[in-house]
């Protein structure tokens, strides 16, 4: 059994991950806590070094291109801006987060 500490942090990180696809995300989520410590640790140092390779990738396209950073940070300020007026409104527009969310990461 792993470490409770370690496998915590782990399937959080399988959680968010964008390198697995669902069905492998499902297999580690429900059977990490059965497997033997080493092929958890062992699979958590392989998404570790994939993920420095994603963010090596992303930190290069960033750099590269400076008006991709501003159109995110203002496509961010205006999600922000409208999960507030939202949450100021929420009884009377359940669901209307959800819904403005995914139109505007439509549009990226």
């Amino acid at each position: 059994m792993t470490d409770k500490k370690f496998l915590k942090a782990f399937l959080a990180r399988v959680e968010k991950t964008l390198l697995l696809d669902e069905a492998d995300k499902k297999y580690w989520l429900e059977n990490s806590a059965n497997l033997p410590d080493t092929m958890v640790k062992y699979f958590s140092a392989i998404l570790d070094e994939k993920d420095k390779v994603v963010d090596a990738y992303l930190e290069k396209a960033l750099t590269d291109n400076p008006a991709l950073v501003e159109t995110m940070k203002s496509k961010v300020q205006k999600l922000r801006k409208d999960i507030l007026a939202l949450e100021e409104n929420e009884a009377d527009n359940k669901g209307s987060l959800e819904e403005m969310m995914n139109e505007e990461l439509k549009k990226a």
